[in-house]
């Protein structure tokens, strides 16, 4: 006849269970049910199938495919550098892919890492007789990057990796960055009754400002303040400064005026006052002349903004 088991004695082939299998040697004995360790045992060996299976499934993430996925995912989310940082991955698992050589290449250009960029090109083995038409943009792209238009120049004036359309525009856009406006100009009349004038029609309303800035003569604001103080400033747009100019200038001049009326040359006070006057006139005039400079050089600064756009939107 089998003995009940009681609720204290439950309690104890738990707590025998417990420390035989913190004891390994404790198996010899048999004041424990082997039923019970054999069904833990199996417990802990599906555990750790489980946990094992988990973790040689969660390492697919970086396979090619996710890689690129996420790589993509942080470029248009530009986040730039952790993107570069992914397509070198992709590209070390697809080393002659060019497509991925191409982004990883435009990535870096965009994160402003133009030196690396070109240093990738060069690791790449990529020549200009060899590269592919999409490496050959990102090239372009690159050299702008550096600020290299003369190896621009050099490198669309002899390659044939690139279309008729691609080489137009890149000519274009140089011509604009190198402030070449009337040879910008030129381009775009050449093609405009071709193809490739759909491609450069982009370009059209930035061409056009570019001709027709309306320049300000830093000669001419420089001559007109000498006359009056302040109106070379306002000539050139800055209407506050010039109003300021004539205001100092003039209540400055006008105190001299009263020293010396009252005392002729020996006044203190008009000498003072003279010599004050004097600093805001000759600074007025190299004021002047700056801000014609200045309202000159924020004219083109726009266009070259405007094209800079328009080429990076592509």
């Amino acid at each position: 006849m089998t003995k009940k088991i009681t609720a204290e004695a439950q309690r104890r082939r738990v707590f025998l269970l417990d420390k035989c299998l913190a004891e390994p040697l404790c198996f010899a004995q048999g004041s424990f049910n082997r039923s019970i360790i054999k069904n833990r045992r199996t417990s802990y060996l599906i555990a750790s199938l489980f946990l094992f299976s988990t973790s040689v499934f969660s390492q697919n993430i970086f396979d090619y495919q996710h890689n690129i996925t996420y790589a993509n995912y942080l470029f248009k989310s530009r986040q730039y550098d952790l993107a570069a940082q992914e397509y070198e991955r992709a590209l070390f698992l697809a080393p002659h892919n060019d497509t991925i050589a191409a982004q990883l290449i435009k990535t870096y250009n965009l994160s402003g890492q133009c030196k690396q960029a070109k240093l990738r090109v060069k690791q790449l083995a990529l020549n200009n007789d060899s590269m592919p038409d999409i490496v050959a943009k990102e090239y372009v792209r690159t050299l702008f990057c550096n600020n290299l238009n003369g190896d621009v120049r050099n490198f669309l004036s002899s390659t044939k990796l690139l279309n008729a359309s691609s080489r137009a525009e890149y000519s274009l856009y140089l011509e604009l960055s190198s402030q070449n406006f009337k040879k910008a100009d030129s381009i775009l009349n050449t093609n405009k009754d071709s193809t490739v004038s759909l491609v450069l029609l982009k370009y059209k309303d930035v061409v056009y400002n570019a001709n027709h800035l309306q320049h300000r003569s830093p000669g001419l604001a420089l001559c007109m303040s000498a006359i009056v103080p302040g109106t070379g400033k306002i000539y050139a747009g800055s209407w506050k400064d010039g109003l300021m100019s004539i205001v100092f200038v003039g209540a400055t001049a006008f105190q001299a005026y009263r020293g010396f009326s009252e005392k002729g040359v020996k006044s203190i006070y008009g000498w003072i006052y003279g010599g004050i006057s004097t600093g805001f006139y000759l600074g007025n005039l190299y004021g002047s002349y700056k801000a014609a400079k200045k309202y000159n050089s924020k004219k083109v600064h726009k266009v070259l903004i405007d094209a800079e756009k328009i080429y990076n939107a592509q």
